[in-house]
């Protein structure tokens, strides 16, 4: 927590001349860099608001995703592979087949899901451009959202209350996992 209200205040003190040092970083943090781009939403939202945070880091989070695509495409796997192990894009593949054509939305909603990596695995894939870029910028409204949220609660909640705030950002998740982890053995019940 010291370290985000660290950052904040390093970013307010830029004032708007932070916008695009940060837009630059939400941008690099789609090639699988070591920037959270979480942590960049959640000072995004604290610094600039929440509107023009989740503006800034939705746009340039997905424009990053879709140039990380098209770099994979166009330099091939060989490329890719010397920035992404065998083994994680081989786990891309077999979720984006298990999940069908919902599997890059999906992954971009599940904030557990490496960006990077479904942005290189997707540009190896026969996934088209347009339907790889719609599905990224929808599915990944409700992350950003989330992190924006607080972001922008991160000043304005007493301390004592954030730990109980992100416990409640991180409870559908928790529910997501727990519904998919049923249904899945409903389906293997199902199957005997």
């Amino acid at each position: 927590m010291e370290e985000l209200l660290a950052l904040h205040s390093f970013a307010a003190t830029w004032g708007w001349l932070a916008l695009p040092f940060s837009c630059c970083l939400m941008f690099l943090s789609a090639f699988m860099l070591p920037i959270p781009a979480a942590l960049l939403t959640v000072v995004n939202c604290s610094c600039f608001g929440l509107v023009p945070g989740l503006l800034l880091s939705w746009g340039c989070s997905v424009i990053g995703a879709g140039a990380a695509f098209l770099l994979s495409r166009c330099v091939g796997q060989r490329f890719v592979l010397r920035f992404v192990s065998d083994k994680n894009i081989e786990r891309a593949e077999a979720f984006m087949l298990r999940h069908g054509k919902g599997s890059i939305f999906l992954a971009r909603a599940l904030p557990c899901v490496p960006f990077g990596l479904v942005s290189y695995a997707a540009g190896l894939t026969s996934v088209r451009f347009i339907p790889y870029f719609l599905s990224t910028a929808a599915g990944k409204i409700f992350p950003t959202l989330l992190y924006g949220l607080l972001g922008s609660a991160l000043l304005t909640l007493p301390p004592a209350v954030l730990p109980a705030a992100c416990a409640a950002i991180c409870l559908p998740f928790l529910v997501f996992f727990v519904l998919r982890r049923l249904h899945r053995k409903r389906l293997a019940y199902c199957e005997e």
